[in-house]
Formats: structure tokens, sequence, C-alpha cells
């Protein structure tokens, strides 16, 4: 098992994405610390069984983040890897959208990459190891039309990695930021019930080459960059869209 006796925070963990993150890590042999708003996270955790818990919290919320770090450390003693999967879009042009709909896309897509990173940075630091996924989109690093909110948080997300990798590095912590495709998830069939019908997004759709992701396979990614497999990766960006930024 790749994460034997290690322990893996993970953000959004109700999520598509998230939630497959958890499945799989438990597989090979992490503890984990679910945190998420939905309360649905309180299942996974009994469907996961042994070795999790599972904290009700909000990601830009400073003291439920440091509440349920505090818990992992005291339940499992350490904390190795966090993945930061939480994440909400909203749909529109600049015209279109409102400073509060702005607001609100960058209060959890970034800020909260920025609160979870920072609550955890000072254990790894303490430990003299840790490993640190973000997760963007390949909208971070193309555009598409009446997404201008969350692309601009994706592209943030992409740099503060690279910063943390940065600052971080010498003590034995690793940042990267991976960036999946259109997934089958809650947030994707969300897009398209709002921007869906757009005579853009219905070419968009056409152009996937593969087609839309499965949350697991993504996962897959996440695993790789936490393992050993990727000691020489970061501030890296880890591309898994199926093909889609190829075109």
């Amino acid at each position: 098992m790749l994460l034997k006796e290690s322990t893996t925070f993970i953000t959004g963990a109700s999520g598509g994405l998230g939630s497959a993150c958890a499945k799989l890590f438990a597989k090979q042999g992490s503890n984990l610390v679910l945190f998420d708003k939905n309360e649905n996270i309180v299942k996974l955790a009994e469907e996961i069984g042994t070795n999790v818990i599972a904290f009700v919290g909000d990601v830009t919320n400073e003291k439920d983040l440091q509440e349920a770090i505090t818990l992992g450390i005291t339940q499992f003693g350490s904390i190795e890897n966090m993945i930061c999967c939480s994440g909400i879009v909203r749909a529109g042009t600049i015209t279109e959208t409102e400073k509060s709909d702005w607001q609100h896309v960058f209060d959890v897509n970034v800020l909260g990459v920025y609160l979870s990173c920072k609550a955890v940075l000072p254990i790894m630091e303490t430990q003299k190891y840790g490993r640190i996924v973000t997760v963007s989109s390949h909208f971070g690093l193309v555009g598409a039309p009446r997404l201008s909110a969350y692309i601009a948080s994706k592209g943030a997300v992409i740099q503060l990695t690279k910063s943390i990798a940065l600052d971080y590095g010498k003590k034995n912590i690793r940042a990267n930021c991976l960036c999946p495709g259109m997934m089958k998830s809650d947030m994707f069939k969300g897009i398209i019930k709002q921007v869906g019908s757009s005579r853009e997004w219905v070419d968009l759709m056409r152009g996937l080459p593969n087609g839309e992701l499965e949350p697991d396979e993504i996962a897959k990614s996440a695993l790789f960059l936490v393992s050993s497999a990727a000691d020489t990766m970061s501030g890296s960006v880890l591309v898994a869209d199926g093909g889609y930024t190829a075109r």
C-alpha cells in the first residue's frame, strides 16, 4: 500500500473528486480527515470504515480548519498529505455577474486553499515532511465562455501552489497543482445546467477527445502526486483532462 502509516486531510470531501480521493487513499492505507460543509461526509466516513474522521466545517472559516487539523493530529499523530478539493462555480460573463458572485467564488476557490494550507503547513514544517495537492482545472489554463469568475479563481490557484512550493520546498514539503478536465460530477452538471445550452458550450462538449472523465480516474493522479513516484515534482501543474487542452 502506497500510503500506509500516513494521514491525508481532504477538503471538499463530499464532492465527486474529494470522495473518490477518500476511497482510493483509504485503500492505499492512509488515515483520513474528511472536511466539508456537506454533512454527507459523515455517511462517507461510515462507508469507508476505520481510521477516518469526518469534520463538518466551512473551508473559508479558519477556526473550523484549525479544529479539524487539531482533531486529526490528536487522533492520528501526524498529517502527511493535504488534498484541496473544495470548489464552487458561478456562471456568467463579467457583465452578467455581480461583485458578490466573484467574492464568493474567490472565497471558496482561492481563500479556501490558502486557509487550508495555512492550517496544515506548521504541522508539516515540524514533521519536516508534507505533500500538498491543490485542485485547479483545465479551465485554469484555457478559456471558456461564461465562466469568468471560475476561470480567474482557478488560474490563481495554480500560481498560489507555485508560491507554496518555492516557500516551503527546503523543508521537504512538496506542493503541486492538479488540473482535471470535465468530470462526471455535481459541479460539472451545475455548469452544464447553467450554460450548457449555449452554442459555444455545445461546441466545447463535442470537442472532448475522450468524453467526460470519471472522478476515480482523476483521484489516481492525486495519489501519484503524493506518492514517492512524484518526489522530483514540486510547483508542477499536472493536467488530467483526457486531451482537452491538446487541441
